[in-house]
């Protein structure tokens, strides 16, 4: 998560407790989120509290390849050089 994006959430969580009238459509004209996107933090920091809010989760494709899937190429790997002896 970049650094403005957690500096915007915790700006958020300040506005919503110090005004706790204030609505998520005009706490998201102030911050410049949807309330759509706000009512998301909320419930993060609802269910999390502040490490909830600022937790950092991975998208996309997982890094790497697993210890296994290793072995399994490099066995693949032996038995095409067994037939064909071009290095691939």
């Amino acid at each position: 998560m970049k650094r403005k994006e957690k500096y915007v959430r915790l700006k958020m969580l300040i506005l919503f407790k110090e005004r706790p009238k204030m609505s998520y459509k005009e706490t998201s004209e102030l911050i410049g989120y949807s309330d759509r996107q706000l009512k998301r933090w909320w419930k993060k920091y609802k269910e999390g509290g502040v490490e909830g809010l600022l937790e950092i989760k991975k998208r996309g494709r997982k890094e790497g390849v697993s210890e296994e899937k290793k072995r399994v190429i490099e066995g693949l790997r032996e038995k095409i050089t067994l037939f064909c002896p071009i290095k691939i």
